[in-house]
């Protein structure tokens, strides 16, 4: 395993840059289709280098994505995206945000699943209503890393990238949630009803939301009484670690508990500002943000 980390790692590095140094692509694109590029390379040879085909196969699969990316990598991702926004705009926005990430997600998981349903036996395939409504719920957030790079460097309206990083931000939350719902209906084999879909998906929600902003009012009068930005930059790691594990505990939304997390730390720090080393979390957490997009982006490809 400590083998296959080094090599995603590497990789990432690499095709980051490649991208940054000769490509002039925005990281996120330029890892993407680099990997992707490495994938198409290893089939083709598959037959004339068969050992590495197979040692690829082979380390991928023993890769358990839904416990490293839903139970690890979307904790430290949603908390990094939701506490490096810019309030500010974020709240002059907030009516088109919510509208676009709530309302929005679900109509996209909708209408994709129900194309995914009545076009796929146009092809041969018949996949249950369930199967087509969480591909709906899975391919309908939006991922802006590379859309917001280029914003920033033609000089876009900062409410512009704010309604696309805070619209980014919540349909990931909401689109995790209804995923996550749709897939624990269809591992149980029965469909509730509407009803009760709804007062879990509000519970889920309600919950989550509430306990991400109380841990990050308990977090930032910690760091209040605190100096020193190491100490600083641990609170907040076990903020974003801690609480997502805790809401998944209770059964709770971990992904907007996560979020609320975030934007609630940013806007208590903001209050209280007295012996909170500012400037080295920001840092700190952008570096986190880019790592973990570029080690995602690899493994995506």
């Amino acid at each position: 395993m400590l083998a296959l980390i080094a090599t995603i790692v590497t990789l990432a590095a690499i095709f980051g840059l490649i991208s940054s140094r000769w490509l002039r692509l925005p990281t996120a694109i330029g890892t993407m289709l680099l990997t992707l590029l490495l994938s198409v390379g290893l089939v083709l040879t598959s037959q004339s280098i068969p050992r590495i085909h197979a040692w690829a196969i082979h380390s991928l699969l023993r890769v358990d994505y839904e416990r490293f990316i839903l139970h690890g990598l979307l904790s430290l991702l949603l908390f990094a995206g939701a506490f490096l926004l810019d309030l500010d705009y974020l709240s002059r926005e907030k009516l088109s945000v919510s509208l676009l990430a709530g309302v929005g997600t679900v109509l996209s998981a909708a209408i994709v699943g129900a194309g995914m349903f009545f076009s796929a036996p146009l092809l041969g395939f018949h996949p249950p209503i369930l199967e087509a409504l969480l591909f709906g719920a899975l391919i309908s957030p939006t991922d802006p890393i590379a859309v917001l790079e280029m914003l920033r460097r033609v000089s876009a309206p900062r409410y512009l990238q704010a309604q696309l990083a805070g619209e980014s931000l919540f349909n990931d939350g909401v689109g995790a949630v209804l995923f996550l719902t749709l897939l624990g209906i269809a591992e149980s084999g029965h469909i509730p009803s509407i009803g009760h879909v709804v007062w879990v998906l509000m519970l889920q929600t309600g919950g989550g939301l509430a306990l991400g902003i109380l841990l990050a009012l308990i977090v930032s009068r910690l760091m209040c009484i605190v100096c020193g930005y190491q100490i600083d930059i641990l609170l907040t790691l076990s903020l974003a670690l801690g609480g997502y594990a805790l809401a998944d505990r209770l059964h709770l939304s971990a992904p907007l508990e996560a979020v609320a997390a975030g934007l609630a730390l940013r806007w208590s720090n903001g209050r209280h500002s007295a012996n909170i080393s500012h400037n080295e979390i920001e840092h700190f957490w952008t570096a986190i943000d880019e790592v973990q997009n570029s080690v995602l982006f690899v493994l995506m490809g």
